[in-house]
């Protein structure tokens, strides 16, 4: 229960959620369920008090003077998952590119393992992230892709059959996509992805980073899979995480999964959760 809030999205939704801006958009969605219009019980707002909190709402820490508790700085207890990825990566700007799934249940810490590896290395390589998408409706298609692409130097664009340049809106036309359901131009529209990421690789070795591939549709699976399988003789490392306690039983993922590491297309990082001595240094 709580305050509506409608979004600015085609066609008009609402979101579910208290307090939350209306102006929610890309990445901002990946942690919020959309429901279908329907019927909404007002529930009345509590008075706001001069200090802008609602009356009888009780301070908070800083109020009171007394500091929020904050982890280490500093990644604890994954120095031997960073040296892989790193390894992988190093493999990557020699010729040799591959696939990293970094796999863990939530809160783990696979986005922080992910967000230091990016640190340590965007010095030497292009970092390009996306996520997918928890949509009731499902997410555009690509989305995932598409959204990290975005993050590509301009001028990076491959050449179409006419010898003009392609643009990534061409190259993933949101939902022009969703026709495109014939073998040969989904072919061709993978062609051209991979494409680009090799033609941005020349100059600098790519890192294509994409989160919660447990959310990952149909559309998305069968492109990352054709992009690993084409990535193995250059300059681009892919690194996707996903929670291992949302893969049930009949979870899609798990033949994609199972594919991708049988033909030794991509090697899996487990994280495992901090002994006790991890946890009192990440607390410090």
């Amino acid at each position: 229960p709580g305050r509506s809030v409608s979004g600015s999205g085609r066609p008009q939704r609402r979101l579910r959620a208290s307090g939350l801006p209306n102006n929610l958009t890309g990445r901002g969605f990946s942690r919020c369920r959309i429901a279908p219009p329907g019927p909404y019980t007002s529930v009345p707002s509590a008075p706001i008090g001069q200090n802008g909190a609602p009356v009888g709402a009780r301070p908070s820490p800083q109020r009171l003077g007394v500091p929020r508790r904050q982890s280490s700085p500093e990644m604890i207890g994954r120095s031997t998952e960073l040296s892989q990825l790193l390894g992988a990566l190093e493999s990557a700007s020699l010729g040799s590119g591959g696939a990293q799934l970094i796999a863990g249940e939530s809160g783990v810490g696979k986005t922080r393992l992910l967000m230091e590896f990016a640190r340590t290395v965007r010095d030497r390589a292009t970092v390009l992230a996306g996520a997918c998408l928890d949509l009731i409706d499902g997410a555009p298609p690509y989305w995932p892709v598409t959204d990290a692409l975005r993050g590509l130097p301009t001028g990076e664009e491959p050449s179409s059959p006419a010898g003009e340049p392609a643009t990534l809106e061409a190259l993933l036309p949101g939902e022009a996509a969703r026709s495109a359901t014939g073998r040969r131009a989904q072919v061709q529209l993978f062609g051209q992805v991979l494409e680009l990421l090799l033609a941005a690789s020349r100059r600098q070795p790519i890192v294509l980073m994409i989160e919660d591939l447990h959310w990952a549709d149909r559309s998305t699976r069968d492109l990352l899979t054709f992009l690993v399988a084409g990535l193995r003789t250059s300059a681009v490392l892919f690194v996707g995480t996903y929670r291992t306690d949302a893969l049930v039983p009949t979870h899609p993922l798990h033949a994609w999964l199972g594919e991708l590491l049988r033909n030794r297309d991509a090697e899996l990082v487990a994280l495992t959760r901090l002994n006790e001595e991890e946890v009192r240094l990440q607390l410090t």
